[in-house]
């Protein structure tokens, strides 16, 4: 008997199903993925600078969506609020950055701040803000990078503990957790009062939650007045 003529064939209702499939895949393929969605965040850079006509204003770093420190490829803020300059990036998550503004002239000339680089670390997840002055750095503050080359095991993770408040004061509980991204080098950053003493120590923090300690003295060093400064140790046994 052949098949009712609302009914359709198993074989083409097969077919359909595929075709439906296939634009389902095409539509996700050309689909624009969110900002964020990918491991980044959105930093916002803001920048009070004095310009004459025809000058623009930009922010360059470390980071390859920065320029990688190339005033070619600097990223261009808009001077819609003048003085003040700004843009929107997409940078990686959790991430040390190193920047600074530049101003090009008409004649493609570039004049660089004359400060020290500035540094922050980007939000795993969401936004962040810079709100700079040309040629001023982060009042009150410098970022150190700390570095310590650590083999773990498996669920371990890497800390640094001092004596300042923003190292947890001793307490391993509030110590500063570093990236593994770069094992086994671990790193992070963070922002210290400057021409300061420090007094700091690795730690393992294990699955458990026990404590491991790095044998030895104390490490001792001094934040410097302006700037950035790094700390690059290997785990004392």
């Amino acid at each position: 008997m052949s098949p009712h003529p609302m009914e359709k064939s198993p074989v083409r209702r097969v077919r359909q199903v595929l075709l439906l499939v296939a634009a389902f895949a095409a539509a996700l393929a050309t689909t624009a993925v969110p900002a964020g969605a990918t491991g980044t965040v959105t930093v916002t850079f803001t920048a009070e600078a004095a310009t004459y006509l025809g000058q623009s204003v930009y922010v360059v770093g470390s980071a390859p969506e920065l320029g990688a420190w190339n005033p070619a490829r600097a990223v261009a803020l808009s001077s819609a609020d003048h003085p003040r300059w700004r843009a929107a990036v997409a940078l990686p998550g959790d991430t040390v950055v190193q920047y600074k503004y530049i101003k090009k002239h008409p004649s493609g000339a570039v004049t660089w701040e004359s400060t020290p680089n500035r540094a922050f670390v980007t939000p795993s997840a969401g936004a962040a803000a810079r709100d700079d002055v040309w040629d001023r750095g982060t009042p009150g503050r410098v970022a150190v990078s700390f570095n310590v080359e650590a083999g773990t095991a498996f669920g371990q993770n890497v800390h640094v503990v001092g004596d300042l408040p923003e190292l947890g004061g001793w307490d391993p509980a509030k110590a500063l957790k570093l990236s593994s991204r770069d094992y086994p080098v671990w790193r992070e950053a963070l922002l210290l009062p400057p021409n300061t003493p420090v007094a700091f120590k690795y730690v393992k923090k294990n699955a458990d939650g026990s404590v491991t300690w790095e044998s030895g003295q104390n490490r001792t060093f001094a934040t410097p007045p302006t700037g950035t400064a790094s700390r690059n140790d290997s785990w004392q046994q």
